[in-house]
């Protein structure tokens, strides 16, 4: 007999957190920016902590901001894994960011992975995230976006079943695949991926500035029935 999927969720900008260690290397700019979209992922965590629950997964939730250390980020992505307050740092102060926050989520997200797989369960990965609704001139005239991998025939399925059941709810929602972000850009659910080849790791992207006008729990259980719907989307799922 088939076993179940197993689900985790994650939100990797789940707070605007500064731990004490670092606020000496925030200047007046980083502190003004702490309640913005470059401190953290407004709405997010309590999105995935809803979604979490209603899956009866575990939910991985970062705690700091991504203006020190980027939990989204593979740590040799010396480029995009540190913010401004973490580029202002020593070699000390940025070891310890690693050491403290970047590296034990990462590892965590492992060894969870590791034992599902041991125990021969398909393992989906929720990512939680939320963006702006303009960044730079652009204005982006989406509600929700579902990042996968195009190659992963699951992934793909499962987004494109969560778009449906989502617009089967909020037939007004404006819904797009791979935005406002590529799928296999550098972030938590590549970075399982290239661990673990069999994984379905996708992320669910929320406009900050609309998701205001759709029902919370209907947003949960249009996720919940995707991620659910045994015909039409695990059938693609590898068995082990």
């Amino acid at each position: 007999m088939k076993k179940p999927p197993s689900f985790l969720v994650t939100c990797e900008h789940a707070v605007n957190r500064i731990p004490a260690a670092f606020i000496p290397f925030a200047d007046a700019r980083d502190k003004a920016a702490l309640n913005t979209h470059a401190g953290y992922d407004i709405g997010a965590a309590p999105i995935a902590s809803a979604l979490a629950r209603r899956l009866n997964a575990p939910f991985f939730k970062g705690g700091i901001s991504r203006l020190v250390v980027d939990l989204n980020r593979s740590e040799t992505n010396r480029k995009g894994i540190f913010g401004p307050i973490g580029r202002r740092m020593d070699a000390a102060a940025r070891e310890k960011a690693l050491e403290r926050w970047h590296r034990p989520y990462h590892h965590a997200l492992r060894s969870f992975v590791e034992l599902e797989m041991v125990r021969r369960r398909q393992v989906i990965l929720l990512s939680v995230h939320s963006f702006t609704p303009r960044m730079s001139r652009e204005t982006r005239k989406v509600d929700f976006g579902l990042l996968y991998d195009p190659s992963s025939e699951a992934e793909r399925f499962l987004c494109r079943s969560m778009g449906a059941i989502l617009t089967e709810s909020f037939p007004r929602a404006r819904i797009r695949m791979n935005y406002p972000y590529r799928g296999v850009s550098d972030g938590i659910a590549s970075a399982m991926r290239k661990l673990f080849p069999k994984i379905v790791a996708v992320e669910l992207e929320f406009n900050q500035g609309t998701v205001g006008r759709f029902h919370l729990p209907l947003i949960i259980d249009a996720v919940f029935t995707s991620v659910h719907n045994d015909q039409d989307v695990t059938s693609p799922y590898k068995s082990y």
